[in-house]
């Protein structure tokens, strides 16, 4: 009875201890230059995820069933009889860049953006073994014997040879010596005796894989643009290349000369695919059409129309009977290659999300992907997509990189890529106003005043800020300091202030009527990259790719604090609407909820692969919007 006793005292004890001595994180959050521990962070709820991952590349599998697609969330397997998603395989922590079968069609691979390559069963999806090549991957093909994987780097001039089985590199290939020529993608000849290698220097290479000496080097495509495939013909004596100049050139590879072009006139060339008995190839173009040549006669068979994007990824059906091309508009489409016609779109794998937009009231999400011409509005209570608006295809319009809403509602402004700027009726989707065209400066930030009454748009050739009248787009002024390129711009929330943030390292703060430069802030060690006004205007937050939150005195321009100790370096920022927390996507891949006053971290957003560039409080700050490298966007619930 006594021991039974003292368990029972020992067992109270225990309980005591257990509800009174308080719980904290076993990482020590220091914010604002304090060093006490805080709780555990609140992790947010999601609400709803934008997209499946931006496409960038996919194969049939050897049976014609499935299609493997390589995504920035992971490899996704869709069921081409019944047009399903079957499976996300998402072991990878970061971005797939490339998938491809081995000979024997047993086996697929998966490499990501570090450089992790995973095998995979192609009949049961089951991971099987995992390759470290610790480096970023631009390319990975299997030899034609199924025994070595040749993978280029990305920045690099290398080419590894890797042994399939045992994991162990075999030997480097040292492409080009004393030249930045990083290796685009990669070509085995059907008898594995020579590799191909297509470089940024518009050169590809015939490498003898035996004695690893270069057999012959091809030159023909322009020097100012990319080229993104190459393919060898069945037999292996012609290689067939591709290239965003437009072009696509033969080469025989027994005497390293070119053949012939194909043609010169395509829209920039993006992928290219070789029908399994060579006679047909299939070209993804930028301006989101598909091309099938008849190689033997060297003339277009059928074009196949539909995307509203560029085609990064396309690929013949082992039995020829069907295409899938993937494009920067989100779909995959299933094309019948006898009649051309399209017999399934798989959809929501939107291209990298460029840029969002929030309208005044908080209602609306605006979004844009890379090389697309569809801006896109979401609901932001439900994530439901609302409508689309497309714009025209032709050589008038250029792809759109940035987007922002008029304060009133009814109007969005698109920044493109040929430099121009046009401000858009949101309901009729018709043009507005096209502003007076910066050539040959390209703009790098844009934002409208709150009330509506000045646009302003950064210039990264000269370092300027051009201020344009908001409802007319008469040019009133232009504002010069910064010495480097403008990576953001904001006004404060009373309309009075413009800040612009520069790779100088410095923030200037401008009379947002008159033009001119009130204040230069000073205190950034690098390119400064975003800035946020609190509500009331009195305060600036700026992020510069550090561990550090800088908080600036918006009227006498002196550091009020800075905000330090985390352990990711921030992009992006935004307060929220009560002016009490900040917002901060980092490099990592999540957002920080940052108590401004304590620099402490209350919450956090976690879920995205790969660096967050944007985030925005929504309306009363119940909500947040997070737009990420991983080509996702996501919608959280705040906890007030």
């Amino acid at each position: 009875m006594k021991r039974k006793g003292r368990h029972s005292i020992i067992l109270t004890l225990c309980i005591v201890l257990i509800v009174y001595i308080p719980t904290f994180s076993s990482d020590t959050l220091i914010g604002g230059g304090g060093s006490t521990p805080t709780q555990k962070p609140f992790e947010n709820v999601l609400i709803s995820r934008i997209g499946k991952g931006c496409i960038n590349d996919m194969a049939y599998t050897p049976d014609g069933k499935r299609l493997v697609v390589a995504t920035s969330i992971g490899i996704c397997v869709y069921d081409v009889i019944n047009f399903q998603l079957i499976r996300i395989l998402n072991i990878h922590k970061k971005p797939v860049i490339c998938t491809a079968f081995s000979p024997d069609g047993s086996t697929f691979i998966s490499v990501d953006k570090k450089g992790i390559i995973h095998f995979w069963d192609t009949d049961t999806l089951k991971h099987k073994h995992t390759l470290h090549t610790d480096a970023y991957v631009k390319s990975a093909v299997y030899s034609p014997d199924g025994g070595t994987l040749a993978v280029s780097h990305g920045g690099k001039q290398h080419i590894h040879f890797w042994d399939v089985e045992t994991g162990i590199k075999k030997n480097v290939l040292t492409t080009v010596d004393g030249r930045n020529s990083t290796v685009h993608s990669l070509a085995y000849r059907q008898d594995g005796k020579i590799l191909a290698s297509a470089h940024y220097d518009k050169t590809i290479y015939l490498w003898n894989t035996v004695t690893r000496e270069l057999e012959h080097s091809l030159k023909g495509h322009e020097d100012d643009f990319e080229m993104r495939s190459i393919v060898f013909s069945q037999d292996g004596r012609t290689l067939i290349s591709g290239s965003q100049d437009g072009s696509i050139r033969l080469w025989d590879t027994d005497i390293g000369a070119q053949k012939h072009v194909l043609t010169e006139n395509l829209p920039r060339v993006e992928s290219l695919s070789l029908s399994p008995d060579g006679s047909l190839l299939a070209i993804g173009c930028i301006d989101g059409t598909t091309q099938i040549w008849n190689i033997n006669i060297g003339k277009l068979w059928k074009t196949l129309k539909g995307h509203n994007g560029g085609i990064p990824a396309i690929s013949f059906s082992p039995d020829m009977r069907t295409i899938a091309s993937s494009s920067w508009d989100g779909s995959i489409r299933i094309w019948d290659v006898a009649s051309g016609q399209q017999i399934y779109m798989f959809t929501e794998h939107y291209g990298e999300f460029r840029s969002i937009a929030i309208s005044t009231d908080g209602k609306i999400l605006a979004t844009i992907s890379s090389g697309t011409y569809t801006i896109c509005y979401w609901n932001t209570t439900s994530g439901i997509l609302q409508k689309t608006t497309r714009m025209p295809l032709s050589e008038e319009f250029y792809p759109i990189k940035y987007l922002t809403f008029h304060p009133e509602g009814k109007a969005l402004a698109t920044a493109h890529y040929d430099d121009s700027i046009r401000f858009w009726n949101i309901d009729s989707g018709k043009e507005l106003i096209t502003l007076e065209k910066v050539d040959r400066n390209p703009i790098t930030a844009i934002a409208f005043n709150p009330d509506g009454k000045t646009f302003a748009g950064a210039c990264g050739e000269d370092n300027t800020i051009r201020l344009w009248d908001g409802d007319t787009g008469v040019l009133k002024e232009i504002l010069t300091g910064h010495t480097d390129w403008i990576r953001s711009v904001a006004f404060s929330p009373d309309s009075s202030l413009l800040a612009s943030c520069s790779q100088d390292r410095t923030v200037r703060l401008w009379d947002a009527d008159t033009g001119k430069q009130l204040r230069v802030l000073k205190g950034h060690r690098l390119a400064v990259l975003n800035a946020a006004f609190s509500p009331n205007g009195k305060t600036l937050a700026t992020v510069d790719n550090t561990r550090t939150i800088h908080l600036w005195d918006t009227d006498t321009g002196r550091q009020k604090r800075v905000l330090s100790g985390y352990r990711s370096s921030y992009l992006c920022i935004d307060f929220s609407p009560d002016g009490k927390h900040l917002a901060a996507g980092n490099t990592g891949g999540v957002v920080d909820i940052i108590d401004v006053r304590s620099g402490a971290i209350r919450q956090k957003c976690t879920g995205h692969w790969d660096r967050v560039r944007q985030v925005a409080f929504i309306s009363d700050g119940k909500m947040l919007v997070s737009q990420s490298e991983d080509s996702i966007v996501k919608l959280w619930s705040i906890k007030q």
